[in-house]
């Protein structure tokens, strides 16, 4: 009598539906046939701004169809970076007087270190709050049905969320691109009772590990044509943004 073999449970690994995971997906080659050769700016790029305190607390996000709105923002960190803008007087749609793409050197006017500089120092801002130069966290976000990603600003007020997030992140050993990250927004109010919505952030997925390697060759392929282009952003009226408006 033959020796009936134990079945073996055999290990089925999940196929993500992010559009850049699919096979056979070469971010680099799309680029360059779509574009002939021209870089991306990441004034190019379709972009998410935190609405402002008044309005309802959604997510505009633009879509092939137009912009939906929404309560979450869902998808994947594959870049992100801090820049600062300084404006000397109220207005919007100009350049900065002075910005920096490391918040370690200022370029412009006054420019120097950021750490030395009065408009970094808490008070400073018109409204007697706040800082006169404005920090922010600008990060690359890819969605589920998109090959390119967006830009999301995490303001001033949302600063401590998404560094609270991205620390226990790098705490367990997962990299930012390894998850799917969920944003939602909470109303506050500032010192001088000005409306306000900061970003709370939340792992919603993790990726399995065939799917956090295709990630990985993703944002290898992508991430030159992000980095450095901070600065063409810092140095126009970043993102829609409106300068010398942030709540304390």
């Amino acid at each position: 009598m033959a020796k009936k073999e134990e079945s073996k449970e055999v290990a089925v690994i999940t196929v993500s539906d992010f559009a850049v995971m699919q096979p056979d997906v070469d971010i680099k080659d799309i680029i360059e046939c779509n574009l002939g050769g021209e870089n991306i700016s990441a004034l190019d790029l379709e972009r998410v701004t935190v609405p402002a305190g008044s309005s309802p607390g959604l997510w505009s996000i633009p879509t092939l169809g137009g912009m939906e709105t929404n309560k979450e923002l869902e998808g994947i960190i594959v870049y992100h970076e801090l820049i600062r803008n300084f404006w000397a007087s109220e207005g919007g749609g100009t350049p900065p007087d002075c910005y920096s793409t490391d918040t370690i050197k200022g370029i412009g006017d006054p420019g120097g270190l950021c750490e030395q500089c009065q408009n970094n120092e808490f008070g400073s801002h018109r409204n007697g709050s706040g800082k006169a130069c404005s920090t922010k966290r600008t990060m690359f976000f890819i969605q589920k049905d998109t090959m390119l990603p967006m830009v999301v600003n995490a303001p001033p007020t949302s600063l401590k969320n998404a560094r609270s997030y991205l620390m226990s992140l790098a705490s367990h050993n997962v990299k930012a691109h390894h998850v799917v990250t969920r944003m939602t927004l909470e109303g506050d109010k500032s010192a001088n009772k000005t409306a306000f919505y900061r970003i709370e952030f939340s792992m919603a997925d993790r990726l399995a590990p065939a799917e956090a390697a295709k990630m990985d060759a993703y944002v290898a392929a992508i991430k030159p044509f992000l980095v450095g282009k901070l600065e063409e952003a810092a140095t126009e009226q970043p993102f829609g943004d409106e300068p010398m408006k942030q709540a304390a």
